[in-house]
Protein backbone atom coordinates (compact mmCIF):
# COMPACT_ATOMS: atom_id res chain seq x y z
CA UNK A 1 0.00 0.00 0.00
CA UNK A 2 3.29 2.61 0.91
CA UNK A 3 6.26 2.85 -1.73
CA UNK A 4 8.23 2.73 1.62
CA UNK A 5 7.69 -1.58 1.91
CA UNK A 6 9.78 -1.54 -1.40
CA UNK A 7 12.51 0.73 0.24
CA UNK A 8 12.76 -1.53 3.04
CA UNK A 9 13.03 -4.77 1.21
CA UNK A 10 15.93 -3.98 -1.03
CA UNK A 11 17.54 -1.76 1.83
CA UNK A 12 17.53 -5.43 4.17
CA UNK A 13 18.16 -7.68 0.93
CA UNK A 14 14.62 -9.10 1.87
CA UNK A 15 13.46 -12.43 -0.39
CA UNK A 16 10.28 -11.35 -0.96
CA UNK A 17 7.86 -11.22 -3.93
CA UNK A 18 5.15 -8.30 -4.05
CA UNK A 19 1.82 -9.19 -6.04
CA UNK A 20 -0.65 -6.35 -6.96
CA UNK A 21 -3.76 -7.33 -7.87
CA UNK A 22 -3.94 -4.37 -10.22
CA UNK A 23 -7.78 -3.24 -11.12
CA UNK A 24 -7.31 -0.23 -11.53
CA UNK A 25 -8.77 1.10 -8.95
CA UNK A 26 -8.05 1.29 -5.46
CA UNK A 27 -9.34 -2.06 -5.00
CA UNK A 28 -10.48 -2.10 -1.00
CA UNK A 29 -12.11 0.99 -1.33
CA UNK A 30 -14.14 0.31 -5.02
CA UNK A 31 -15.14 -3.01 -3.58
CA UNK A 32 -16.57 -1.35 -0.02
CA UNK A 33 -17.76 1.06 -2.08
CA UNK A 34 -19.83 -1.37 -4.55
CA UNK A 35 -20.69 -3.59 -1.90
CA UNK A 36 -21.64 -1.54 1.48
CA UNK A 37 -22.57 2.08 -0.07
CA UNK A 38 -24.75 1.30 -2.92
CA UNK A 39 -22.22 1.58 -5.80
CA UNK A 40 -21.02 5.38 -4.60
CA UNK A 41 -17.75 5.46 -6.50
CA UNK A 42 -15.88 8.27 -4.78
CA UNK A 43 -12.22 9.15 -5.72
CA UNK A 44 -10.87 5.30 -5.88
CA UNK A 45 -10.66 4.89 -9.89
CA UNK A 46 -7.09 5.67 -10.46
CA UNK A 47 -6.67 5.11 -14.49
CA UNK A 48 -5.37 8.72 -15.11
CA UNK A 49 -2.92 8.73 -12.58
CA UNK A 50 -1.90 5.55 -12.03
CA UNK A 51 1.63 4.36 -11.15
CA UNK A 52 3.98 2.51 -13.64
CA UNK A 53 4.78 -0.26 -11.07
CA UNK A 54 7.63 -1.81 -12.98
CA UNK A 55 9.71 1.40 -12.54
CA UNK A 56 8.72 1.67 -8.89
CA UNK A 57 10.54 -1.30 -8.43
CA UNK A 58 13.07 -0.93 -10.80
CA UNK A 59 13.81 2.42 -9.14
CA UNK A 60 15.00 0.54 -6.43
CA UNK A 61 16.58 -2.30 -8.14
CA UNK A 62 14.28 -4.45 -7.77
CA UNK A 63 12.87 -6.71 -10.28
CA UNK A 64 9.47 -6.28 -11.85
CA UNK A 65 7.19 -8.37 -14.10
CA UNK A 66 3.92 -7.44 -16.14
CA UNK A 67 1.48 -9.96 -16.87
CA UNK A 68 -2.18 -10.15 -18.42
CA UNK A 69 -3.24 -13.70 -18.79
CA UNK A 70 -3.24 -16.73 -16.41
CA UNK A 71 -0.60 -18.36 -18.90
CA UNK A 72 1.57 -15.68 -18.61
CA UNK A 73 1.55 -15.83 -14.18
CA UNK A 74 1.90 -19.73 -14.57
CA UNK A 75 4.87 -18.90 -17.00
CA UNK A 76 6.61 -16.70 -14.71
CA UNK A 77 5.56 -18.41 -11.38
CA UNK A 78 7.44 -21.73 -13.07
CA UNK A 79 10.70 -19.66 -14.64
CA UNK A 80 13.78 -19.76 -12.83
CA UNK A 81 13.96 -15.97 -13.29
CA UNK A 82 11.24 -16.01 -10.64
CA UNK A 83 11.86 -18.60 -8.44
CA UNK A 84 15.06 -17.81 -6.76
CA UNK A 85 14.16 -17.89 -3.15
CA UNK A 86 16.68 -15.44 -2.86
CA UNK A 87 15.87 -12.75 -5.11
CA UNK A 88 13.46 -9.65 -4.81
CA UNK A 89 10.46 -9.32 -7.37
CA UNK A 90 7.25 -6.78 -8.00
CA UNK A 91 4.58 -8.98 -10.32
CA UNK A 92 1.86 -6.34 -11.66
CA UNK A 93 -0.79 -8.75 -12.55
CA UNK A 94 -3.62 -6.74 -13.89
CA UNK A 95 -7.13 -8.37 -13.79
CA UNK A 96 -10.57 -6.99 -15.08
CA UNK A 97 -11.40 -3.60 -12.94
CA UNK A 98 -14.78 -4.97 -11.51
CA UNK A 99 -12.91 -8.05 -9.85
CA UNK A 100 -12.86 -8.08 -6.49
CA UNK A 101 -10.79 -9.87 -3.58
CA UNK A 102 -11.61 -12.05 -0.90
CA UNK A 103 -11.90 -12.84 2.00
CA UNK A 104 -12.83 -9.43 3.42
CA UNK A 105 -13.64 -7.92 6.43
CA UNK A 106 -17.07 -5.95 6.50
CA UNK A 107 -17.41 -2.65 8.40
CA UNK A 108 -18.54 -3.20 11.85
CA UNK A 109 -17.00 -6.85 12.12
CA UNK A 110 -13.43 -8.55 13.31
CA UNK A 111 -11.10 -10.56 11.24
CA UNK A 112 -12.95 -13.38 12.51
CA UNK A 113 -15.70 -12.76 10.53
CA UNK A 114 -14.60 -12.15 7.10
CA UNK A 115 -16.84 -12.26 3.96
CA UNK A 116 -16.06 -14.59 1.13
CA UNK A 117 -14.46 -17.82 3.07
CA UNK A 118 -16.78 -20.90 4.62
CA UNK A 119 -15.67 -22.73 7.80
CA UNK A 120 -14.79 -26.26 7.72
CA UNK A 121 -15.31 -28.38 10.32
Amino acid sequence: MCLQELATVRQYDLPIKVFIINNKWQGMVRQWQESFYNKRFSHSYMFEDLPNFGLLANAYSINAFTVSTPEQLYELLRSSTFTSPLEIALVDIKVESEENCYPMVTPGKSNSQMMGISRQK
